[in-house]
């Protein structure tokens, strides 16, 4: 099929790139595409254009999943009415289209997001590396889980992008608890419930803004490295969790039985070997 390309070039200024680059977390969400370490949501009603965008796409297809059935069981007992359902109802044309112009809307929200995000500044942030769909309830979907894996890679390539053009370095992040861990002290002692973050002593914070400040300490971490496991992490997070416990009198079980620390992690087998665990109050 024939086509044609048009390249052009376009100037976006010049930047200036300081000697020492300011940092900034960055949390990848659904409902806004980014939330800074210094509180500002870039991307904002993202998760629901991609949740609109994805129903849409869903009731599509139960709906040809029943063409398709109509089509089978037609084609013996009346074959010119199946094939006009084949012909006229099935094809992927259209369907086709309406995707890629679907992908080029949440394409624009991103690139929005990034813009407002770096806003001509040359910086250094650091960012969750998503080797996993963003997790939703409503990711029980296929295609709402292909969607947000396209978005996941939107979102790295347009983050590089606008750091090329404003010569920042994204550094990422080995994301696991970062939306778990209580910014303040970094512990895993709190728990998050939607938009917001309990802290242990009942002080909420915004729960985005929360995981960009772990995102932004997790960049300079030494014992957390991109490449760990969840388990290994969760370890290293238990241990701290169970000396800023020891300065409090508890251990680790007595904040579980307390409701401090989620019951999850007694699960885990660094939980087990975690120095003061079975340290009581006297």
């Amino acid at each position: 099929m024939p086509r044609f390309e048009i390249h052009f070039l376009v100037d976006h200024g010049t930047v200036e790139i300081p000697s020492e680059l300011k940092s900034v977390g960055v949390d990848k969400g659904y409902t806004e595409a980014f939330y800074d370490s210094d509180g500002h949501a870039h991307g904002k009603g993202l998760g629901k254009e991609t949740t609109k965008k994805s129903d849409r796409i869903c009731a599509k297809n139960r709906n040809r999943g029943k063409l398709w059935a109509l089509h089978r069981k037609l084609e013996e007992l009346n074959p010119s009415r199946s094939a006009r359902i084949l012909k006229n109802n099935l094809s992927r044309k259209t369907e086709n289209k309406r995707y890629r112009q679907n992908q080029s809307e949440l394409t624009a929200i991103i690139g929005a997001a990034s813009k407002s995000l770096f806003n001509g500044e040359s910086l250094k942030v650091f960012a969750e590396d998503l080797t996993q769909p963003i997790k939703n309830k409503r990711q029980s979907k296929a295609m709402s889980r292909k969607l947000n894996s396209w978005m996941k890679g939107q979102m790295r390539d347009s983050l590089q992008k606008w750091a090329n053009w404003t010569g920042s370095v994204v550094t990422e992040v080995q994301p696991s608890y970062t939306s778990q861990i209580d910014s303040v002290t970094g512990t895993l002692l709190g728990k998050r419930s939607g938009d917001s973050f309990t802290r242990f002593n009942g002080v909420v914070l915004q729960a985005d803004h929360n995981a960009a400040k772990n995102v932004l300490s997790r960049g300079t971490d030494q014992d957390i490295t991109r490449y760990m496991s969840k388990t290994e992490v969760q370890a290293v997070l238990l241990r701290r969790t169970a000396r800023f416990l020891e300065g409090m009198g508890l251990s680790l079980l007595d904040a579980i039985e307390l409701g401090l620390l989620d019951c999850k992690h007694e699960l885990c087998s660094g939980f087990q070997g975690t120095p003061g665990r079975d340290a009581r109050n006297v």
